[in-house]
């Protein structure tokens, strides 16, 4: 199952939340807050849960 992940406003890198769901329960989640401390920037950020996107299953080849 894909986790939801946010952008690190400092680097640009995606965060992980950790947090596994489906688009139709991501799609319903309350703007409840979410702090997490960057793995990249190694600063805390705070989003709203539902700005969020779901990681990529299938990235694309880089």
């Amino acid at each position: 199952m894909p986790q939801i992940i946010f952008t690190c406003p400092v680097t640009g890198d995606d965060v992980p939340s950790g947090i596994e769901t489906e688009r139709a329960s991501l799609d319903q989640m309350a703007p409840e807050e979410i702090t997490l401390v960057c793995p990249h920037c190694g600063r805390p950020h705070t989003w709203q849960i539902n700005q969020g996107r779901l990681e990529d299953a299938f990235p694309e080849a880089r």
